[in-house]
């Protein structure tokens, strides 16, 4: 449970000084800001909106008053920012990832290959250590649903027998995360490890991929793999347990997902899109000679980052990335009653894409920024004439932009625009992932060899 103290009287003036909310730190936090960090141990804060204590981004009350949390905002201290200090700060777990991590409540969630589950704060060198799950979960997809109002927050692993579940807002280490029973059902099924696989949530369904076990008396070649190997299997939340209920043939030899569209489970194959719809899988053909991205080793002329899946999706609709007559394009499908309806692609470059606030992609193709709202694509960014931007992360806000670029005196950086006269260093031997915002920080993630390093700049506002 929360402290029940967050706040306490100065001894030289009667005002309140606001303390960190963690119950091992308590120091004291920046007067007049109403969101933020603490600088000595990098817990993330906002304000009661009645009573102005400090609470932890990840309560769901406030304990003085019981006034519900205000949602985190990822917006910057103003607009227009500057690298407060060129020097950043790395955040190293020290174990191999294979899954890249999740931004929820001001922190980064990761799960390492030894199956221990980390926080990392921006603001603080050190990852916590939340939760051991066991080795089975270290190399499989997670999530964390968002909590609604009045609900919790989730996190949901799969392993290699068993899904967990578990609160990451409340939970310690010495607390019990909540697995269910024996899954797969079947001894001679394994999790889906040869495609881009993830694991959906809906309601109280939790689906994923999964596929037949090669054994040593009837062992079977990729090359000979049947249709009907591939199933979709579906389990049903109850009383804290997730009981396997369902598994769907999928005709194909690869797919990729499962992913939420409009309430229901979604996945694709490389000729169809499947939907669950009750007790049925629905499956419809993808547009006429559009083959979409479905095998992590095949060519793609699109750049996947590392530990994510190909697609992205929002509440209306999701991107789905590929080739139409060999061109780079992406399709925009809707569930439009029990049917999917894709949008004619407008064909960009290729290159890196991230999703963006208005539901729409920023693509880092060919020296340029662009960006893509459904079939519409349009300049974002045009950098100066001897800096060439990198396919790799980029942020659009509503009043800056951030690309990764090679110069023509510099190696790579990150830059900021308009301007671009804001630049930070980035190491030739780190391979860059993803960018996040968070309240007062740039914070990029990147892979050395299979180990995960984070890498923080402070902003500031040049206003």
């Amino acid at each position: 449970m929360p402290p029940e103290s967050g706040s306490k009287r100065s001894s030289s003036a009667s005002q309140t000084v606001v303390v960190c909310p963690n119950e091992l730190c308590h120091s004291e936090l920046p007067a007049g800001r109403g969101r933020g960090y603490c600088a000595e141990c990098g817990e993330a804060w906002t304000r009661c909106s009645k009573c102005g204590r400090a609470i932890s981004t990840l309560w769901q009350f406030c304990p003085t008053d019981g006034i519900p949390a205000e949602a985190w905002s990822s917006s910057l201290y103003g607009a227009s920012p500057k690298f407060a200090d060129p020097e950043p700060r790395t955040i190293e777990i020290g174990e191999e990832s294979w899954t890249a991590p999740v931004s929820y409540g001001g922190y980064l969630w990761t799960i390492s290959t030894e199956g221990n589950v980390f926080r990392l704060s921006p603001a603080n060198e050190v990852p916590v250590l939340v939760e051991n799950l066991g080795k089975e979960f270290g190399r499989h997809p997670f999530t964390i649903l968002r909590k609604k109002e009045g609900g919790r927050p989730l996190l949901v692993a799969v392993g290699t027998r068993r899904v967990a579940l578990m609160d990451p807002a409340i939970h310690k280490p010495e607390d019990e995360p909540l697995c269910s029973r024996s899954l797969p059902r079947e001894e001679n099924f394994v999790l889906l490890d040869d495609s881009y696989s993830s694991v959906a949530v809906s309601n109280q369904q939790v689906a994923y991929l999964k596929r037949k076990r090669e054994t040593q008396s009837d062992p079977t070649p990729e090359s000979e793999r049947k249709p009907g190997d591939l199933f979709l299997a579906v389990g049903t939340r109850r009383a804290n347990n997730v009981e396997l209920e369902d598994e769907f043939a999928v005709s194909s030899e690869k797919a990729c997902g499962p992913f939420v569209l409009g309430q229901r489970i979604c996945l694709y194959t490389d000729d169809q899109f499947l939907f669950l719809d009750g007790q049925r899988l629905q499956s419809y053909p993808l547009p006429r000679d559009f083959h979409p991205v479905i095998d992590p080793e095949g060519e793609s002329p699109f750049d996947v980052w590392w530990g994510h899946p190909p697609y992205v999706v929002f509440p209306s609709g999701a991107y789905i990335p590929g080739e139409l007559n060999g061109v780079a394009c992406f399709q925009f499908v809707e569930l439009i009653g029990s049917r999917p309806k894709f949008s004619d692609p407008k064909i960009p470059e290729g290159g890196a894409y991230r999703p963006t606030s208005d539901e729409g992609l920023v693509i880092a193709s060919r020296g340029s920024l662009k960006h893509l709202w459904r079939t519409r694509l349009s300049d974002a960014l045009q950098p100066e004439r001897d800096t060439q931007i990198m396919a790799g992360p980029a942020l659009l806000t509503d009043d800056f932009e951030v690309a990764l670029c090679q110069g023509a005196a510099k190696g790579r950086q990150l830059r900021l625009y308009p301007g671009g006269r804001e630049r930070a260093d980035i190491d030739d031997e780190v391979t860059p992932i993803d960018l996040f915002l968070f309240p007062g920080y740039l914070t990029l993630t990147s892979r050395l060899e299979n180990h995960l390093e984070v890498i923080s700049w402070p902003l500031v506002s040049s206003a």
